[in-house]
């Protein structure tokens, strides 16, 4: 393409650009949009009454896991196992082996490099806790390296917690 015809596409884009912008702008000086102070059709809904909305009640955690059930728990898991090994004397990947993780003390494992939030959280896991972990890990503890979304149903989070219960040589007692 030759430079001269090249020049005149450009100047005609640019000065259809200018155009617009030009008549937009004395566009607005010239019309002033009012906007009325009142709709300008009134719709009479009556006596309707505001719909209560219905909040399903979670169980509290000792009855999910009386209900639950480990076999589903250990499908559960399987989103686990990218990051995580679940036999006893596992090694270590991206997280910590979980064999007998229940009643362990936080940032406990061997060998693992936990973050300074964990380090720092002190306590052991418990029922309540890892319940509270596995829903949100972000928000149950802030600064901590895991970066998985959480479990959101609260009866994959039972199953999934008995399921851990059962990998350990003599499990904790279930909550009461």
């Amino acid at each position: 393409m030759y430079t001269y015809e090249a020049n005149k596409i450009t100047g005609a884009l640019l000065a259809t650009v200018l155009f617009i912008v030009v008549l937009h702008i004395v566009g607005n000086e010239i019309f002033h949009p009012t906007v009325p102070a009142e709709t300008a059709i009134a719709i009479d809904v009556g006596d309707v009454e505001t719909a209560a909305v219905e909040v399903a009640e979670i169980p509290p955690l000792p009855i999910l896991l009386a209900a639950g059930d480990a076999a589903a728990g250990r499908k559960v898991a399987r989103k686990c196992v990218s990051c995580h090994t679940f036999e006893e004397g596992g090694k270590n990947k991206i997280g910590p082996n979980l064999w007998n993780v229940l009643g362990r003390n936080l940032a406990s494992a061997s060998g693992f490099n936990y973050s300074g939030a964990m380090e720092d959280a002190g306590g052991s896991w418990d029922y309540a806790r890892l319940d509270a972990f596995i829903a949100n890990p972000r928000a149950a503890l802030k600064g901590n390296k895991m970066t998985f979304r959480g479990i959101k149903k609260p009866e994959q989070r039972a199953d999934l917690i008995l399921y851990l219960r059962s990998l350990s040589a003599s499990p904790i007692a279930l909550p009461q």
